[in-house]
């Protein structure tokens, strides 16, 4: 048995002190601040991630009726990321093929818009209002 060191090498990045500290939001996606290929190059596609990615281009396509998708994950479970990832390949069609290969290959050509809410951004309606 090998031990995990002669096993994985980790990325350059997760030594990096400057970024030890990034943890990126919804709201980077919507306000442009996450750029695709350094996000796109940190990435592995999980198996739930293939199936999630799939079924959204489908239903981006018109191929399918489904349009609620759970994601049921705990914390730290990759709902964030998912959305992040979703919403780039949305934005971005040069990055379908390279991030999905063999995932899914997408008929869909032309950019997404996309637009999105966050909670955490939300602030509290006052006492008394409707």
């Amino acid at each position: 048995m090998k031990f995990l060191s002669q096993a994985v090498k980790p990325r350059a990045s997760v030594f990096d002190k400057a970024r030890r500290d990034i943890v990126l939001d919804v709201t980077n996606l919507i306000e442009d601040k996450i750029q695709p290929e350094v996000f796109f190059a940190e990435n592995y596609i999980t198996h739930g991630m293939a199936h999630l990615y799939q079924a959204v281009m489908m239903r981006l396509e018109g191929k399918s009726d489904d349009g609620v998708y759970l994601l049921s994950q705990s914390m730290g479970g990759g709902k964030t990321h998912n959305l992040i990832t979703l919403g780039l390949l949305a934005r971005f069609p040069e990055y379908r093929d390279k991030v999905m290969g063999k995932v899914y290959s997408t008929s869909l050509t032309e950019p997404v818009k996309v637009i999105g809410f966050t909670g955490r951004e939300n602030r509290p309606l006052e006492s008394g209002a409707i």
